[in-house]
């Protein structure tokens, strides 16, 4: 686990590191590249439109270079050796993929989920998707799992985490 945390700070501050290096370039060449900087404003509108939108099960957002969708969301029955401690373990199916040149990493971090304004965790059964770095242009398929109340609605917040975008998505589902 301390392994994994390294990587990821040392990720972040390299992807850091190249970004700033990137906006100095363009400041530079910042004339001849008007349809690129036109592109990248649309993008970032039509996410913004996004981001005031709830979605649920079946609709697919595109945040970034993921492109989300939740397949089936029902309870699942708890793990003989872990308890649901709050009752239920709510289990959300998705897809995702990776629309853009660079790996693309989703875990289950970056989804909360709330019930009447209380969040809850996930529930590690260890047969629950955890993190995955997506190559450009795969998908993945999964089960994330939370230990939550019994309830008609919950809601979920996508926020990618190695982003430099402080965009989100909500989702609001009902189990099956």
């Amino acid at each position: 686990m301390k392994k994994f945390l390294f990587l990821a700070v040392i990720s972040t501050l390299l992807f850091l590191a190249a970004c700033g290096s990137e906006s100095s370039t363009s400041d530079e060449s910042s004339g001849s590249d008007s349809g690129q900087s036109e592109t990248n404003e649309n993008k970032s509108e039509k996410e913004a439109d996004q981001s005031d939108k709830v979605y649920g099960v079946g609709d697919t957002v595109n945040l970034g270079d993921a492109e989300v969708t939740f397949t089936k969301v029902y309870y699942a029955e708890a793990n003989e050796f872990m308890e649901a401690e709050n009752g239920k373990v709510l289990a959300v199916d998705f897809e995702a993929k990776n629309t853009g040149d660079d790996s693309l990493y989703i875990g289950v971090d970056e989804f909360t989920i709330s019930v009447d304004g209380t969040q809850y965790s996930e529930y590690m059964s260890g047969d629950g998707f955890m993190n995955e770095n997506i190559s450009s242009g795969n998908s993945i398929s999964g089960t994330m799992k939370y230990d939550v109340p019994e309830s008609e609605t919950y809601k979920i917040i996508y926020e990618p985490t190695f982003t430099l975008s402080s965009d989100t998505v909500e989702f609001e589902v009902s189990p099956e």
